[in-house]
């Protein structure tokens, strides 16, 4: 026997190596400060006990096995122990009596007892590790409570322990002796560590180094807890019994193939992949560790948790997994001897986080008219997140869930256990059909998840178009201000009367229902007399941002068919050649020509309305996956119903101000936009320049406070540096949408701006502005979620969060966000595939249809009838057989027809569609939804959504590109940056650098001709070969980071030459992330934006301690350019100083004084 002598203060005690289970479980438990490892359980003795004959079997019992009289010692500088086996074999003793107790106290008594080693610190070195306890509930019942660390025992070792103990007490009482060969734990140990050295176990150790499971260790469950740091293993649990009936129907079904254990499992991998989404799990389950005859009976930790690795695919039936995870099973049993964690992981810190085991219980055992049974135990020898245990006694079955306390809730883990219920129902129910189909929801869970969180109905008038809103809002408010840009204004009544005119113009000009108008204007009063005007037409406008690149503005053009483009004179010689009719709204000569006569303007009246709700109000044009941007069609009914939601949630008082700071090309404005100008409101229309420069928009905030500002958080944040932020925000609503918000960013707010009220607004455009809002409280700031939730749905909104086969996913499960209610959009503009793809039948529907659109027509009807109103034509724009009857009665496993009436009902009012976001989310337990990410490619930056897709289709366009791909990287936190990854076709070996940066430049000046600043990559890396995956798919994640030199501007770089073109440079550098900065080197084009620039002027403004406006900065974008304005600047604050200075000098002096000086420099003679 290999063991060493310790030398100890009190003489020499032999010590013995360790087993490799007692190691691990040595390492794992010294990261806990808490006893968490134990296995200990309570017998109940029913009958005459004589208690001295139990005490003298129990001495007999602990002399016989050492490892009872076991502990644990290290010698000095040694991490792991010996283990020592004590001489004596007195026993840690305690009579309690209870029997003058109720039996309410007597169970709560036990309880306590029960658990108090739980929550002591444990001495491994004391000489004995075992307790017992005799505990006396009446004269003929009595329990023994026995516990020892994990390190000494296992689930099987208790059993035999209970067996040892009856026959030791009947031996006694009898007067006889038991001539058992004992095999001692200190024996086993070695034979166990020679198993994972010796030569002859090489096959054994093999069979494990090949099992790679490291990889699927870092498994995320749903609902666990946001833990920073690794925390004390607090283990808990919950029992359910599986319903009598249920458990016949189980023992009938693994009677022809499996057992009790491989189905508990089977059902177990299903949920935790229904839960997941992960594919290939490993789940750590429990083997008793006693393949061989001799070790049956043996005392001592034997048991461990060894991989059981599935890959799931949806289309397999419960009985196909069954048969591989049956076959697993017996695999790994045959090695399961050889298994240790240092093949894969670290032995001292890893562990399976999802773990199973299967127990059965032991017999009961008679002596001397003493009956032994053991009725509650407890075993923990390992560290898990989540555990299912299955416990078999005689004819019953109960399942318990073990998890760690720090990650979960009681509540949650009760949650698991009823899907887990559900779906042993529904593989009973329906063995045959694909796991991907069987139900895990309650029906509790899916009332809650399809009524109760979707109970949005709210009947609002919709007999009108939105102009009309605004038009009845003129009638009650004709004299209050409506719009402010800089110096001008504009009151209800004079927007109107502008509007109507301009209406009259372009109904002479064709436009009417259906019809499309071009709004190319940069952001004025213009621009929203120019959407009025064309809604009041009947016809539905379609923003332009002025900077677009003419290409993309010539396919927009193109694509819309537009009957007219509204413009200001500025910008005409902008315009690409189109059919479209030119009409700039800063030219009197222009409305004089489409009057009635020569010299008079067109009429101010209101218009007769010729657009009915139905009709299309705007179409606004986002980044598309193909090349080119997609339009998104939204009617008036749509735009309506968005307004009253949102107006509900606001909670704002008529009259309200409103700041705008975003594009009119995207929708994000549209929140202030409609509910300033059909409340009453005062919308202030900030200008570009002015809303990216934080000095400039604080002073004018400062001038003019509002009560209500939507902006997105990235661009808060960069405005935030002003030197008064508060005054940037608003006093009484900030909406924040566009992008996720941040617990910091929120923090910092309401430390800013307590009594202002902050709601968080989620919607994609295809859904018409928004559908999710969530209110922040000043207890919102905890560990809720990582992100700011997104909310609950608006008015007349559904939300399901879906799983890749349409199934609702639980409460705290990842899914896909699928929209349905009255704000869905009509769809794409001459897009009818994309518009099938995306706005798909509601599987939740009996019987749904789409309803009817134009959208399979190549371009919208261009010269309806203006009498008339125009109708929608019928749709076949989502593809054939999507109407009635198209989907069938049983949707991916869930029976429609079965739900209850209540169900079906409300569900029959909701809109017939659902939009596809490709948006990640959960359900939160208290109704409210976490974003979580992107399915696919898409993203968003500063508030816009791009397709990486739509870049990528570019950058191939160029004739030197074979392979590209676009990534967004977040090197520096809250800065996220675009990053372009090109091969090209020519490229051979290595290139040299100066080769490189003509093809990054060129690169760049051909992306920059055709797409928005937004989606222009702020770096290229060229690569010889894309990193590809295991599958050929390209390995986004190892794609390299970019140069912090930038190979494309090293010929140009020239080093700073004076001390304010150094300050300059540091500070550019050290924003935008990169070594060096040349003075002739363009600040966007090193990889700068927008809000980037926002944060550097601030900088700037400091350093230099002179104002100039952001403006400055796009119009001097290198070092060079901005020393020379900061210099002329500093230049002009002296002057001013120096006049300052004579003037006050001036007020000092009397009027004779002045006359004196005057007639001395012959002034006046």
């Amino acid at each position: 026997m290999d063991n060493k002598v310790l030398e100890m203060q009190n003489g020499i005690i032999q010590g013995f190596q360790i087993s490799p289970q007692q190691k691990r479980l040595w390492g794992l438990q010294k990261l806990n400060s808490l006893q968490a490892y134990q296995a200990k359980y309570y017998l109940l003795l029913e009958g005459v006990l004589n208690v001295e004959m139990l005490e003298s079997s129990l001495q007999q019992i602990v002399t016989q096995h050492e490892i009872l009289r076991t502990h644990f010692r290290c010698l000095p500088g040694m991490t792991i122990p010996l283990q020592v086996i004590s001489d004596s074999n007195s026993i840690n003793w305690q009579s309690i009596d209870l029997s003058s107790s109720n039996i309410q106290e007597q169970k709560n008594q036990l309880e306590a007892l029960f658990n108090k080693i739980s929550d002591e610190d444990c001495n491994f070195e004391r000489d004995s590790l075992l307790h017992l306890s005799l505990i006396t509930l009446s004269e003929q019942k009595h329990i023994l409570l026995i516990n020892l660390p994990a390190l000494c025992a296992d689930a099987a070792t208790l059993q035999h322990l209970a067996r040892e103990i009856s026959r030791t007490y009947a031996a006694c009482c009898l007067g006889t002796e038991l001539d058992d060969e004992i095999m001692q734990y200190a024996d086993i140990s070695e034979w166990q560590n020679e198993l994972l050295e010796g030569e002859d176990t090489e096959a054994g150790r093999n069979y494990w180094q090949k099992q790679d499971f490291s990889a699927l260790l870092n498994i995320a469950l749903p609902l666990e807890k946001l833990v920073s740091e690794p925390a004390n293993f607090q283990p808990q649990f919950i029992t359910q019994a599986i319903n009598p009936d249920r458990v016949a129907e189980i023992t009938a079904f693994v009677s022809k193939n499996g057992t009790v254990s491989s189905f508990l499992l089977t059902c177990w991998t299903i949920l935790l992949w229904r839960l997941t989404k992960q594919p290939d799990l490993v789940i750590g389950t429990a083997f008793d560790g006693r393949k061989y005859e001799e070790l049956e009976s043996a005392l001592g930790l034997f048991a461990k948790y060894l991989p059981i690795q599935s890959n799931l695919e949806a289309k397999l039936s419960f009985g196909e997994l069954l048969q591989n995870v049956h076959q697993a099973q017996q695999e790994v049993y045959q090695w399961q001897e050889y298994f240790s964690w240092d093949f894969n992981a670290s032995a001292d810190s890893s562990f399976f986080p999802v773990c199973f085991e299967f127990n059965q219980a032991a017999d009961k055992y008679s002596a001397n008219s003493v009956t032994f049974s053991i009725e509650r135990q407890y075993i923990c020898i390992d560290r898990f997140k989540i555990k299912l245990a299955g416990v078999e006694r005689d004819d019953s079955l109960s399942i318990e869930f073990h998890y760690d306390a720090n990650l979960f809730t009681e509540t949650d883990i009760q949650r698991l256990a009823g899907h887990f219920l559900t779906l042993v129902d529904s593989i009973l129910e329906t063995p045959n059909v694909a796991i991907s189909e069987l139900e895990i929801l309650s029906k509790v869970e899916r009332q809650q998840l399809l009524i109760e969180f979707n109970n949005t109905k709210i009947d609002f008038p919709q007999l009108q178009g939105i102009h009309q809103r605004f038009e009845q809002q003129v009638e009650k408010t004709p004299d209050a201000i409506a719009l402010v840009y800089e110096d001008e204004h504009l009151t209800y009544q004079q927007l109107n009367q502008r509007a109507n005119q301009l209406a009259h113009s372009l109904r002479k000009l064709g436009v009417a229902p259906e019809v499309l108008v071009g709004l190319y204007l940069e952001r004025s009063l213009e621009m929203v007399v120019g959407l009025l005007g064309v809604l009041k037409a009947g016809g539905a406008y379609v923003p332009l941002e002025p900077t677009l690149p003419p290409e993309r503005l010539a396919f927009i053009l193109q694509d819309t068919q537009a009957k007219v483009l509204l413009t200001q004179q500025q910008l005409v010689t902008n315009l690409p050649d189109s059919t479209a009719t030119v009409f700039c709204l800063d030219s009197e000569s222009e409305m004089q020509q489409e009057s009635d006569c020569a010299t008079a303007q067109p009429s101010d009246r209101n218009l007769e309305s010729v657009a009915t709700v139905e009709n299309l109000a705007y179409v606004i044009y986002t980044s598309g996956s193909t090349g080119t941007p997609k339009g998104v069609a939204i009617e008036h009914r749509q735009i309506l119903n968005y307004l009253n939601g949102i107006l509900e949630r606001l909670d704002l008082p008529d009259g309200a101000s409103f700041a705008m700071v975003s594009t009119f090309a995207a929708d994000l404005g549209n929140t202030v936009l409609f509910s300033s100008l059909c409340t009453g409101g005062c919308l202030h229309i900030i200008s570009q320049d002015r809303a990216a420069d934080a000095e400039a928009l604080s002073q004018y905030f400062q001038q003019h406070p509002v009560d209500c500002l939507k902006i997105v958080p990235s661009h808060l944040s960069a405005l935030l540096s002003s030197s008064q932020p508060e005054i940037i925000l608003p006093r009484q609503r900030l909406i924040l949408g566009g992008e996720a918000s941040n617990w910091g960013l929120i923090e910092k707010i309401q430390n800013l701006a307590p009594s202002c009220r902050i709601l968080n607004h989620y919607g994609p455009t295809e859904t018409t502005v928004g559908v999710l809002t969530y209110q922040m409280d000043s207890g919102n700031i905890a560990n809720v979620s990582k992100t700011v939730p997104l909310g609950r749905p608006l008015a007349n909104t559904q939300i399901y969060i879906l799983d890749s086969h349409l199934q609702l996913v639980p409460i705290g499960v990842s899914g896909e966000i699928y929209i349905g209610g009255d704000s869905l959009a009509r769809g794409y503009l001459n897009q009818p595939e994309l518009t099938a793809e995306k706005f798909i039948p509601n599987p939740f529907l009996k019987n749904s249809k789409v309803r009817s659109s134009p959208l399979n027509e190549p371009a919208f009807p261009l010269n309806p009838t203006p009498s008339e109103p125009a109708a929608p034509a019928p749709l076949s724009a989502c593809g054939e057989g999507l109407g009635v009857g198209c989907f069938p009665d049983a949707v991916n496993g869930f029976d429609i027809k079965s739900q209850e009436s209540e169900e079906n009902s409300k569900l029959k009012t909701q809109n017939s569609k659902l939009y596809k976001t490709g948006d990640l989310a959960r359900y939160l337990p208290d109704g409210n939804i976490e974003f979580l990410g992107r399915i696919d490619h898409q993203v968003k930056i500063r508030g816009f959504r791009i397709e990486l897709g739509e870049i990528e289709a570019v950058l191939k366009q160029h004739p030197g590109v074979e392979q590209a791909v676009v990534v967004v990287r977040e090197d520096v936190s809250g800065d996220k940056r675009l990053v372009a990854y090109s091969v090209f076709s020519q490229q051979r070996g290595s290139r040299e650098e100066s080769t490189q940066s003509n093809l990054m430049g060129d690169l760049r000046s051909f992306v920059k001709a055709k797409l928005p600043e937004y989606m222009i990559p702020s770096a290229f890396v060229i690569l010889k070969t894309l990193p590809l995956t295991a599958n050929g798919k390209v390995d986004r994640k190892k794609l390299p980071a970019p140069e912090q030199i930038r190979p494309e501007l090293a010929g140009t770089f020239v080093a700073p030459r004076t001390n304010v073109e150094e300050v300059i440079a540091g500070i550019w550098a050290e924003a935008i992330g990169i070594e060096q900065v040349g003075i002739y080197d363009n600040f966007f084009e090193l990889g700068g934006h927008s809000l980037l620039a926002t944060q550097v002027i601030s900088r700037l403004r400091d350093a230099f301690n002179v104002e100039f406006p952001l403006r400055q900065f796009f119009d001097s974008p290198t070092v060079a350019d901005l020393a020379v304005a900061i210099a002329q600047k500093l230049a002009e604050q002296t002057d001013e100083e120096m006049m300052a200075q004579m003037l006050a000098e001036l007020d000092e002096i009397s009027e004779e004084e002045v006359r004196e000086v005057l007639a001395k420099e012959g002034v006046g003679k």
